[in-house]
């Protein structure tokens, strides 16, 4: 509709309305007020004069080079319609990315936990004496890198270990020998 200061519909492309122009318009206080200040106005209204009661949007903007202004009515459900299909739309799509994204989150804390729970235990296990078991992973970057020095750490105390057991077995039973041979030189020297 094309309305002027009065609030007097000049032109219409309403089906509704079959004597066309010059009737007021069911909003005509609000328009007059509207042309009056030179703003425009979106807003939600009602078809009160009609069977069905809907709601729809209503735009008005007053026109620059005369007293009169455009106002534009449409039902809410077919302006809004696009904007609900996106909104649909983007639920949708919204929640399977961030399924998509949590998956894929998981799976990385995942590859990056078990490596570093593996080290763990296997630290753990050393720290309780066992160096027979081997420090696996199939980790790659640094975790892998840290795993295979953490082996090659255990297997060198694995090797010092035996050594020094060699060694102590070694020292006991060179002991023993001294204490026989301090036995016999005893025996001997106390005969003599």
């Amino acid at each position: 509709e094309i309305v002027n200061e009065h609030g007097i519909v000049m032109a219409t492309t309403r089906p509704d309305r079959p004597s066309g122009a010059f009737e007021m318009s069911d909003h005509a206080e609000r328009f007059t007020t509207l042309i009056r200040q030179g703003e425009a106005s979106v807003r939600t209204c009602h078809r009160c004069h009609e069977a069905e009661r809907r709601r729809d949007i209503l735009a008005f903007v007053p026109l620059t080079t005369a007293s009169w202004g455009v106002a534009i009515r449409q039902a809410e459900e077919e302006a809004l319609a696009p904007t609900w299909d996106l909104e649909r739309k983007m639920i949708v799509f919204g929640g399977l990315a961030f399924m998509i994204a949590l998956t894929f989150t998981w799976v990385g804390v995942r590859s990056i936990t078990r490596p570093v729970q593996a080290l763990t235990r296997a630290s753990q296990r050393i720290a309780a004496g066992d160096l027979e078991s081997p420090v696996l992973t199939t980790a790659g970057g640094e975790i892998g890198v840290l795993a295979r020095t953490f082996e090659t750490m255990r297997s060198k105390l694995r090797t010092s270990h035996r050594e020094i057991e060699e060694r102590s077995r070694d020292i006991e039973r060179r002991n023993l020998e001294l204490s026989a041979l301090c036995e016999i030189s005893r025996a001997l020297t106390s005969t003599l």
